[in-house]
């Protein structure tokens, strides 16, 4: 990894920013999809937030953004487990590794989630994020890494599709995303489950622009794939644990 520009220098070099925006525009191979957001709309990110200076980065031609995070003080929902750092440390890297829309697209439904999302710097959305995948985990494992659950469909395949881990995915959906599994139980590991989930929320972002709403028939974002979104019981508790983050609180 080649550390190649802080967000909070100044732009000297035309070459270099037209070279960014590129990147960030998913123009290099391996990107799955064209970003809405420019370079210059990359680093007013990093500068808003005061304190945040992640730093873009490119690794062979997919955007990288460096989050400067603290595993033990982040603030997520599973932070009372025995591997709440563990799992912290896994969702940042996976967010840096292969959530960049997740950090710099603005979502439409970004405000039923955190009113203030748009002014919020790289860390602070990093920092969102690992609170919004925690939220999920709760809803969706209560925090059970080993959890089977054999769904009522079946897969392209004509067996039954079971649900593993703490984001509670098949591995149909696994291999579909392109997560890094070989079999099914490879989804019981934290370090295999979380950054799957992180690619499926990043490439409905590419495709929706929102993080989990819609209606019956018409889900967008994380909606498309986990019930949570889709249930109002389960989705205003993950808002409800989003509203803990004091970033995310409305202000005159």
């Amino acid at each position: 990894m080649v550390s190649v520009l802080s967000a909070r220098h100044s732009l000297a070099a035309p070459v270099l920013a037209g070279l960014l925006a590129c990147i960030l525009s998913g123009c290099g191979p391996g990107f799955e999809a064209n970003s809405s957001r420019s370079f210059s709309d990359t680093a007013a990110l990093a500068s808003e937030g005061g304190q945040d200076e992640s730093t873009p980065t490119s690794t062979n031609g997919r955007l990288k953004l460096d989050l400067k995070l603290d595993a033990d003080e982040v603030d997520a929902a599973w932070n009372r487990k025995d591997d709440a750092i563990s799992w912290n440390k896994i969702t940042i890297k996976a967010l840096e590794d292969f959530g960049p829309a997740l950090l710099t697209e603005d979502p439409i439904d970004a405000k039923s989630f955190c009113p203030r999302y748009h002014r919020l710097g790289l860390n602070e959305r990093g920092e969102f994020w690992v609170k919004l995948i925690s939220a999920m985990a709760a809803r969706e494992s209560s925090f059970d890494e080993d959890l089977n659950y054999t769904e009522a469909s079946n897969d392209s395949s004509n067996t039954r599709v079971i649900s593993r881990g703490l984001l509670q995915i098949s591995k149909e959906s696994a291999l579909n995303y392109k997560c890094d599994i070989d079999v099914g139980r490879d989804l019981l590991k934290a370090e295999n489950n979380i950054p799957c989930g992180v690619k499926i929320l990043n490439h409905w972002m590419i495709r929706d622009k929102m993080i989990g709403s819609g209606k019956t028939n018409a889900w967008k974002g994380g909606a498309r794939y986990w019930s949570v979104f889709r249930k109002d019981s389960t989705r205003s508790k993950i808002q409800a644990s989003l509203d803990e983050l004091e970033f995310c609180k409305a202000r005159d």
